[in-house]
């Protein structure tokens, strides 16, 4: 199985190219428009502890963006999130330095910008890096549920 390799302390960095190719780095908390979000970033990891550039280098990650603040219809039950990107097989030389995007590994699932329904309120979104238990794997996961 999957084991999950960024807990909710751990530091993600999170880079977006606006429409006119600056640079915007998302503070945790901070509410984003749609003209900000619209490409897939590109994210830094501060690994967990233990882990360096010392470690196996044949290691493989799946990445998942995920809404759990979405509505149902958008969900089909409660407690499930909409994915809005998942990306597995990134090799662990892309983590080593800490940065990577979607050239490094596969789409399962392109990116889907981020866009509350209107009058859902604002809504979080949340970066899970695991680690795969073998390289190419593809998971052809559906859609509508996480």
């Amino acid at each position: 199985g999957l084991v999950q390799v960024a807990h909710a302390s751990s530091t993600v960095g999170v880079t977006y190219l606006t429409s006119d190719g600056e640079s915007f780095e998302v503070k945790p908390g901070e509410e984003l428009n749609q003209a900000v979000v619209f490409k897939e970033p590109m994210l830094r990891w501060a690994l967990p502890n233990g882990t360096d550039d010392e470690g196996p280098s044949d290691l493989f990650y799946l990445l998942l963006l995920l809404d759990p603040d979405a509505p149902q219809p958008y969900v089909k039950k409660e407690g499930n999130a909409v994915r809005h990107w998942a990306v597995s097989n990134i090799p662990s030389e892309s983590l080593e330095h800490g940065e990577f995007g979607i050239e490094r590994g596969w789409a399962d699932n392109l990116y889907f910008a981020p866009r509350p329904p209107k009058g859902t309120g604002p809504h979080r979104y949340i970066f899970k890096l695991y680690e795969q238990p073998k390289a190419n794997l593809f998971f052809g996961l559906p859609i509508d549920h996480v």
